[in-house]
């Protein structure tokens, strides 16, 4: 798959958060990729509904997710559910890989790494930005979250709340295009944190392919460097 973007990493600053996912779609639709991988949170989610609206052959697609929170499938915490309804039926039309719901969290983790194996590298990465520097479910709070020993593994960030599975930096740097989707004021510290190559875990991936990074103007409120592009 050709891809119109250069190295090295670019940030692209847009008005609003709807520009920045119509840009996010438009990108998608000139790359056709096959092989996706999609985060959660509510900033991808424009651009995902957008996408599904673009004319495409959607039975050749694998969709993978990135990470997932260890509940069930109707839950509201769901990656997978939030995807599923963003997409609505090409979700179906395409192949969605998701983490197994049948076995713990080790375990889903372990057999998701070993799928997705077979798929790499990844045509296009979707990848988020948590205002604490996490993307994927990466955290700061795990001292293991650069692992590279395996694709996909799970971890509790919060003794209250669910386990996370996840993939691993080895497996998300498997990837040819690689876009982080970044809006709002609360995301400029780790924003510009992660332009300068800081100590956080979304500065640790760095894809084999290209790396572009899409931003409102509030989220790039503190980026001190000059934009590439």
């Amino acid at each position: 798959m050709g891809s119109p973007l250069r190295r090295p990493p670019r940030l692209e600053i847009f008005e609003d958060p709807e520009a920045m996912a119509r840009h996010a779609a438009e990108l998608f639709r000139e790359l056709s990729p096959k092989k996706v991988v999609l985060t959660g949170g509510q900033t991808p989610k424009r651009s995902y509904e957008l996408i599904s609206q673009l004319d495409m052959r959607w039975d050749e697609i694998d969709l993978f997710l990135s990470d997932e929170r260890f509940v069930p499938l109707h839950d509201d915490r769901s990656n997978e559910k939030m995807v599923r309804e963003a997409l609505g039926g090409r979700a179906n039309e395409a192949r969605l890989h998701g983490f197994s719901r049948g076995a713990g969290p080790e375990e889903s983790a372990e057999m998701y790494g070993q799928e997705v194996t077979d798929y790499l590298p990844f045509d296009f990465t979707f990848m988020g930005l948590g205002e604490d520097g996490h993307t994927a479910s990466l955290f700061p709070s795990d001292p293991h979250h650069d692992r590279r020993d395996v694709m996909a593994f799970a971890y509790r960030p919060d003794l209250q709340g669910p386990w996370r599975t996840t993939l691993s930096v080895a497996a998300l740097d498997r990837s040819s295009v690689m876009v982080f989707l970044v809006a709002g004021q609360e995301k400029a510290d780790a924003l510009r944190v992660l332009m300068e190559g800081g100590d956080i875990p979304a500065a640790k991936v760095h894809p084999e392919g290209n790396l572009l990074i899409l931003s409102d103007r509030a989220a790039a409120s503190r980026v001190s460097r000059r934009p590439n592009g």
